[in-house]
């Protein structure tokens, strides 16, 4: 085993006391090596919990355990498996981090000082590091290296966990972020840990030390070559994509639709057929499926204008799409509802049309929307629209708004500003992505009309090309 070429952190008097948890199971060799290298760490604070997981070859973990010395302590409990024997593991730490070693990988020897450096660094009482790894043979060799991606992971944590960059032998978690997220699963004996991580990392972020710190044994005898492996991690697999919500999708691959391509084409990799089935339907689902809301603003005095306009919508887009209008005056918010097509909100007699929309746009409930003025949207413009398609458009680019202006070419919403006429861009030549309307960004109040560019600058930029995607 080979140090990395690094000098050894300083120890602080405020440095963490990590546990090291090992289970083990007819450990045999392997056991004694990945001990010695637990006891080799060059850091102060430090224990070792070895859980002997009922090995049929009963005394020899014990026994390496006892002349290991005090740092190393030992329990033996009836086979149950990788996750119970990591949960009596938690039992007994004393530690206020856990870290997990295999019995048969190895841990660098400035494993633990490393990342108990980087986690003093960060700052972050609840982060939970990993780091890179390389694989060895049997005999210890070392055949590749796995190294994450590190800004894809520092731009996206969560795809860490649908990378599978989680090695859970890389782990430095601190003991009460363990105890939140509660115990492994015994049920899952091939997978505990990925549904373990897929719990974690709803709660709290993963951060990626980009070093190889421990040594990851790739042998015939290893669980993961069992052939229920391959079911478990199917339904895993399966199950961290469906416990992904639209938010999450959006900022791994910028669309559902992008995100179930983009696992698709990382499951084709795998052994996972069914779980990159499940992707490759979903993937088609989100293509096939163009379901959007019109916002739509409604003055005083519009309500009939409005009427017409949500027959023209409702007839021609169906189940396709939702309608939330805001109107001006609560008589005509009463007249608009009796349709049963519409979801109508009133907002206070003085709400101008800016404010209308924008309360309407707080009432949309599906990712993509069209915000449009009734005064506008006649039902001839209603019939020439093709907002499906600007909907497409963004699910395809991974893009959150764009705007279909009158031409095409690199004009840009920076040209619409400065008065370009070729370039200029009404409200309803846009379309955004919720997530914009949840981070709070709505029409600008300061603007005069509705159909000035600089009322949507805050969903769009300066630097967004108009007509782009038509």
């Amino acid at each position: 085993m080979t140090a990395p070429a690094l000098a050894a952190p300083p120890v602080h008097s405020r440095d963490p006391f990590v546990s090291i948890i090992m289970p083990v199971y007819n450990g045999g060799e392997y056991f004694v090596r990945a001990l010695e290298s637990a006891r080799a760490q060059v850091y102060d604070r430090f224990e070792i919990v070895v859980v002997d997981d009922g090995s049929a070859d009963r005394g020899h973990a014990e026994r390496v355990a006892a002349a290991a010395g005090a740092s190393v302590r030992f329990h033996w409990q009836e086979n149950q498996g990788v996750a119970a024997a990591l949960n009596a593991g938690l039992r007994l730490m004393r530690g206020d981090v856990f870290c997990w070693l295999s019995h048969d990988d190895l841990f660098l020897p400035f494993k633990t000082a490393r990342q108990a450096d980087f986690f003093r660094r960060l700052g972050h009482k609840d982060a939970v590091l990993i780091s890179d790894y390389a694989l060895i043979d049997p005999a210890g060799a070392v055949v590749d290296h796995v190294r994450a991606d590190h800004e894809a992971l520092v731009h996206s944590p969560l795809s860490t966990l649908l990378r599978g960059a989680v090695n859970g032998c890389t782990i430095f978690a601190p003991a009460h972020v363990m105890a939140e997220v509660g115990t492994f699963q015994p049920e899952f004996r091939y997978t505990q840990d990925y549904h373990y991580w897929n719990r974690m990392i709803g709660r709290y972020d993963f951060f990626h030390q980009p070093e190889i710190l421990v040594q990851y044994r790739v042998h015939p005898e290893q669980g993961s070559n069992h052939p229920e492996a391959a079911r478990e991690g199917d339904a895993l697999w399966t199950r961290m994509l469906s416990d992904r919500s639209e938010a999450e999708r959006v900022g791994m691959a910028g669309s559902t639709l992008r995100f179930f391509a983009w696992m698709a084409d990382h499951l084709a990799t795998s052994p996972y057929r069914q779980a990159q089935a499940f992707a490759e339907a979903q993937r088609d689902a989100a293509r096939a499926g163009c379901k959007f809301s019109v916002a739509l603003a409604v003055p005083p005095g519009a309500s009939a204008a409005a009427g017409s306009l949500i027959a023209t919508i409702s007839e021609r887009f169906g189940g396709d799409v939702e309608i939330c209008a805001a109107c001006g005056s609560a008589t005509e918010a009463a007249q608009l509802r009796v349709s049963g097509k519409v979801t109508v909100s009133c907002a206070t007699d003085d709400c101008d049309a800016i404010g209308l929309l924008n309360s309407a746009l707080m009432r949309t409930t599906r990712p993509y929307v069209i915000p449009l003025r009734a005064g506008w949207a006649t039902a001839e413009r209603t019939a020439a629209a093709d907002w499906p398609a600007r909907v497409r458009w963004l699910q395809d680019e991974g893009a959150l708004a764009m705007a279909a202006g009158p031409r095409r070419g690199s004009v840009r919403m920076r040209d619409a500003l400065i008065g370009q006429p070729a370039a200029q861009v009404q409200i309803e030549d846009l379309a955004i992505h919720r997530l914009l309307i949840d981070e709070g960004r709505q029409l600008d109040p300061a603007a005069v009309h509705l159909n000035e560019t600089m009322a949507i600058l805050s969903f769009v930029g300066a630097d967004l090309a108009i007509g782009g995607a038509m």
